[in-house]
């Protein structure tokens, strides 16, 4: 094989819907805020809020992964995403609202989520669905997150433990918003690396027929293999800098984006080069929160 021609053809643009398409695709109305919530950031994991009590609603919850390489002494708290206005049950909430009498300012209600360091010790160590009960302030069950740390992050948490100085990528303010589904990628050739992509809900809605390119994130500059990548570099005489930072264009068929919306659990989506060489997969599974706003999308 070919490595100059492998990772020059990886870096190349797709050949469907053009890359101003799919972000024009985000841009379209969503029944979403025009200023969606930044569920996830370069260094945090998330996860979507199961279960609710009266009226279904999601939230997303993020935990830095600082906290997880040294776990706080007295725990960590933070606060969910505001309730996804997309994915609100309204004609439940508004009879929960008629019944109690609460304000009505419930609907962009949030919730303050404590972590103990024996909650997030777990998280650290790779231990799958940890977890984490949320209650109303009387007491009442109100949702749980299950935490599982995404392998980059892993690494991120193992280095940091070993006393390795992490670089601060302030360039990165989000990776995915509300809006939006996302995956980290699993298998890479040659040298192990991290990306995110993230599709917009709204393309699972319309399902273009000639399907969508979306960008992945930069490489993730806390997580690669810093050995392979050298190694790689001098057999391959690539250069560095471009290499260290590239991204991905990837094509997302009509039939992959209908077998999302459709709830199917990890639709793989490959990354090919235009020379037919295998460079990344990622498993895709549109959250609940998702599902709902596309069911909502075929009733209106």
């Amino acid at each position: 094989m070919n490595r100059r021609l492998f990772v020059l053809s990886a870096l190349a643009s797709g050949t469907l819907l053009s890359i101003r398409d799919a972000q024009a695709v985000l841009a379209k109305d969503t029944g979403t805020p025009k200023e969606l919530a930044c569920i996830n950031k370069l260094d945090e994991i998330s996860t979507e809020a199961t279960g609710y009590t009266r009226y279904e609603h999601h939230h997303q919850l993020a935990i830095p992964v600082s906290s997880l390489i040294l776990p706080p002494k007295e725990g960590l708290t933070v606060r969910t995403t505001t309730l996804d206005q997309g994915s609100l049950d309204l004609a439940a909430f508004d009879q929960f609202i008629k019944e109690t009498g609460l304000s009505a300012a419930l609907k962009t209600h949030s919730h303050a989520v404590t972590f103990t360091p024996e909650e997030l010790d777990r998280i650290a160590l790779g231990e799958k669905e940890v977890k984490i009960a949320v209650k109303t302030p009387k007491g009442n069950p109100a949702h749980d997150f299950f935490f599982t740390a995404p392998q980059s992050a892993l690494i991120k948490v193992q280095r940091g433990r070993r006393g390795q100085k992490l670089v601060s990528d302030t360039s990165v303010t989000c990776l995915v918003h509300e809006s939006e589904v996302f995956a980290e990628s699993h298998d890479t050739p040659f040298f192990e690396h991290f990306h995110t992509i993230s599709i917009p809900v709204k393309a699972l809605i319309e399902q273009p027929a000639a399907g969508i390119v979306v960008t992945t994130s930069a490489v993730d500059q806390n997580s690669y293999d810093v050995a392979q990548f050298a190694s790689f570099i001098k057999s391959s005489g690539l250069n560095t800098a471009n290499l260290k930072t590239h991204t991905h264009a990837v094509a997302i068929t009509q039939s992959q984006l209908q077998r999302i919306a459709a709830g199917e659990k990890n639709v793989e989506i490959k990354v090919i080069s235009k020379a037919g060489n295998y460079v990344h997969n990622f498993l895709v599974t549109a959250p609940r929160s998702a599902i709902v706003k596309i069911a909502k999308a075929k009733k209106a």
